[in-house]
C-alpha cells in the first residue's frame, strides 16, 4: 500500500497532528540516545545541553548570551571536560590548546562554527586541512615577515593620515572614538597592504564609516546563522545571490568595496602584466601566480581579498583599543611607562622609527601582549572534528567524531597562568620566567590554522601604539571610561563584547582627549 493511498480522506488536522507527533517522538527518541547511548554520555554537562543542541541556541539567541560565559561557571560545576551539546566537549585545562590545536594536529573543522561564512569560499571556511593549506600557501607569501617590514611604510602612512585627523580634532575641542578610530585605520591599513589602495575611512566624520560599520553590523548576524545554518539551503545558487545583492546592494559603501575588488581581480586575471603597475607588491601577485599549483577562480580571489579585510581589522583594532584604555586608566603609571621608553627610543618626532627598532622596546612588547591577552583573539570556540581513530586529550579518551576546543579566554584568563588574570598588567611579561607566557597567547590560536596575518598584526599593533602615545597627550574622556578601565577587566570576559565569532564591542564609546605633543 502506498503513502499515497494511506493519506487519502485524512483531513489537515489529522496529518498535522500526524506530524507533530512523529516529530515530538523522533526529538525524544534522539534525546534518549543523547542522554544514555551517545558515546559521549559519560561526561558531565548540563542534561539539556547533552540531549538536544537547541539548550545552547536558546542560550545565545534567546536569552543573548555568549556560551562562553557560561562555560566558566559550567567548569566549577563539573570540572575540566564539560559536554556542551550532544557531541560537543569543552576543556578547561590549558595544557588541551595545545593538544587540539598542535601543529601537528591536522583536525577538520567543526561546521557549524564556520558554516555562517560558507563553505569552502575561502581558507577560512575550508573546513579539510589539506583544502585548506593550499589555499593558505597562496596567500602566505605577501604575509611573511619579510614582506611586512619591506612594506611597513604603508602602515606608517595610515597612521600619520589617523594622526591628522587626530590632531585636527583636538584644535576642534573634540574627543577621539579611539575604538572606531582603530577600526578605521586598521580597515585603511589591510586595503593599502592587501590591494595597494585605501578608501581613507579615517577621514570620515567621528570614525563612522560607512563601510566599516557595515562589516560590523553584519557581524552581528553570525550567532543566527550558526544555529540555522541549514536555511543556506534554501538561497539560490552562488551566481543568482550575487546578480541579487548588485541589484539591492550596489549603493551601499561596503558592497562598492567589494565591486572595487571584484574590477581588480578581473583586470589582473585578463592582464597580469597589470600587476607591474600596482604602487608595491599586492596579494594578488601571490593569489595569481602562475608558478602555484593551485588555481583559484575569480570569485575565489575576490572571497580569499574579503576574508583579508575582515579579518586584518577587527583582531588588531580590538587589541589596539584595549591596550590604549587601560594603558590610561586606573593612575596612568602604564601610560607614563610607555611614553617614557618612547621618548628614549623616539626623540625627535620627525625620524619615526622602523618596525624593526619599536620591536626591541620591551615595555611596549608587554603592552601588546597584555592587549592581545584580554581582547582574545577570536571569541568564538573554535570546534574541531576527532578523527576517525580518537585522541587522548587532558588524559580524557575522547571517541573519533567528537567535535572539542577550548576558548582562547579559558587560557588568558587561567589564574595560574596568569595571576590576578583580569588585570591589565604589562609587567607581567617582563617578570623572570615571563618567556614561558608566551605559550600561552593564543589570541593567534595554535597550530596549523592558525592566524596567517600575525606578521601584519605586530607590526600595526606596535605602530599603533608607539605612534599615538609618543605623539599625544592623552586622557580618558568622562567618569565612566575612568570606571570601566581603572585596571580590571570584567569579571567575565564578554560583558562588553558580543560573541560574533570575532568580538564585538557594545559598550559606551571609547572617548579619549589627544593633544599632539612637541619634541
Amino acid at each position: 500500500m502506498s503513502i499515497a493511498s494511506l493519506l487519502q480522506g485524512w483531513t489537515v488536522r489529522e496529518a498535522v497532528f500526524v506530524s507533530l507527533l512523529t516529530s515530538t517522538g523522533y526529538a525524544t527518541a534522539c534525546a534518549i540516545y543523547n542522554l544514555y547511548f551517545h558515546p559521549l554520555a559519560k561526561y558531565p554537562g548540563p542534561r539539556l545541553a547533552a540531549a538536544t543542541r537547541w539548550w545552547k541556541a536558546y542560550i545565545e539567541l534567546v536569552q543573548g548570551e555568549s556560551i562562553n560565559n557560561r562555560l566558566f561557571g559550567l567548569h566549577e560545576e563539573y570540572g575540566d571536560v564539560v559536554r556542551m551539546a550532544p557531541n560537543e566537549l569543552h576543556f578547561s585545562d590549558p595544557a588541551v590548546y595545545n593538544e587540539i590545536y598542535s601543529p601537528r594536529s591536522r583536525w577538520n573543522k567543526d561546521e557549524t562554527v564556520y558554516a555562517p561564512f560558507g563553505k569552502d569560499s575561502s581558507m577560512f571556511n575550508t573546513y579539510d586541512y589539506r583544502g585548506a593549506k593550499r589555499r593558505r600557501d597562496l596567500a602566505a607569501p605577501h604575509f611573511s615577515r619579510k614582506s611586512v617590514v619591506n612594506l611597513q611604510q604603508y602602515v606608517q602612512e595610515g597612521i600619520d593620515e589617523l594622526c591628522e585627523v587626530m590632531a585636527e580634532r583636538a584644535k576642534e575641542g573634540k574627543p577621539s572614538d579611539i575604538f572606531r578610530a582603530w577600526r578605521c585605520l586598521d580597515f585603511d591599513n589591510v586595503t593599502s597592504f592587501c590591494f595597494g589602495w585605501s578608501l581613507h575611512a579615517v577621514r570620515e566624520s567621528d570614525f563612522h564609516a560607512p563601510a566599516v560599520e557595515e562589516m560590523l553590523q553584519a557581524g552581528k548576524d553570525y550567532m543566527f546563522w550558526k544555529h540555522f545554518s541549514f536555511l543556506r539551503a534554501l538561497l539560490p545558487p552562488p551566481q543568482v545571490i550575487w546578480l541579487l545583492l548588485n541589484q539591492l546592494l550596489k549603493n551601499r559603501p561596503y558592497f562598492k568595496m567589494i565591486l572595487k575588488l571584484k574590477e581588480q581581480v578581473e583586470t589582473y586575471m585578463a592582464e597580469p602584466a597589470e600587476l607591474a603597475n600596482a604602487p608595491h607588491a599586492v596579494v594578488f601577485d601571490a593569489l595569481l601566480n602562475p608558478a602555484q599549483s593551485m588555481k583559484l577562480t575569480k570569485g575565489g580571489v575576490i572571497e580569499e581579498s574579503n576574508l583579508f579585510v575582515v579579518a586584518g581589522t577587527d583582531t588588531t583594532s580590538n587589541a589596539s583599543a584595549i591596550g590604549t584604555m587601560y594603558a590610561l586608566g586606573g593612575d596612568g603609571h602604564i601610560a607614563k611607562q610607555l611614553q617614557a621608553e618612547l621618548r628614549a627610543a623616539w626623540p625627535r618626532l620627525d625620524e619615526k622609527p622602523t618596525l624593526e627598532v619599536l620591536e626591541t622596546l620591551p615595555y611596549l612588547r608587554a603592552v601588546c601582549k597584555e592587549s592581545l591577552r584580554l581582547s582574545h583573539g577570536v571569541i568564538s570556540i573554535m570546534l574541531r572534528v576527532v578523527p576517525p581513530q580518537g585522541a587522548t586529550l587532558g588524559g580524557h579518551f575522547v571517541p573519533g567524531g567528537a567535535k572539542v576546543g577550548i576558548s582562547n579566554a579559558m587560557v588568558h584568563l587561567n589564574p595560574t597562568l596568569f595571576p590576578d588574570p583580569h588585570a591589565f598588567r604589562p609587567e607581567r611579561w617582563l617578570e623572570p620566567g615571563a618567556e614561558l607566557l608566551d605559550t600561552w597567547l593564543v589570541a593567534f590560536s595554535k597550530g596549523p590554522r592558525s592566524c596567517l596575518g600575525i606578521n601584519l598584526a605586530w607590526c600595526e599593533l606596535q605602530m599603533n601604539l608607539a605612534n599615538l602615545f609618543r605623539r599625544f597627550d592623552l586622557e580618558l574622556e568622562g567618569e565612566k571610561m575612568h570606571e570601566m578601565f581603572a585596571g580590571k577587566s570584567p569579571a567575565r570576559p564578554y560583558d562588553l563584547w558580543r560573541d560574533c565569532f570575532l568580538p564585538v564591542y557594545e559598550g559606551p564609546d571609547m572617548l579619549v582627549r589627544a593633544t599632539p605633543v612637541a619634541d
